[in-house]
């Protein structure tokens, strides 16, 4: 699968646009996504346990 989609596919669940996403590959030198609060959609990708601003913009630097 494309990075590019699956990094899309993330960002918008985040912010509600899609119901699940699987197949996540983490971004370069960070952790794979976790879902922190067992709603089935990855939302933690710098590893400090919540999902926050820091999260959005690791996605957003990292869009190709």
């Amino acid at each position: 699968m494309n990075k590019s989609i699956i990094i899309f596919a993330i960002a918008l669940a985040m912010l509600g646009g899609i119901s699940a996403v699987s197949a996540v590959e983490p971004i370069p030198g960070y952790i794979v996504p976790v879902d922190t609060n067992g709603d089935g959609l990855a939302d933690d990708f710098n590893g400090d346990g919540i999902s926050n601003y820091d999260d959005l913009k690791i996605l957003y630097d990292n869009r190709e």
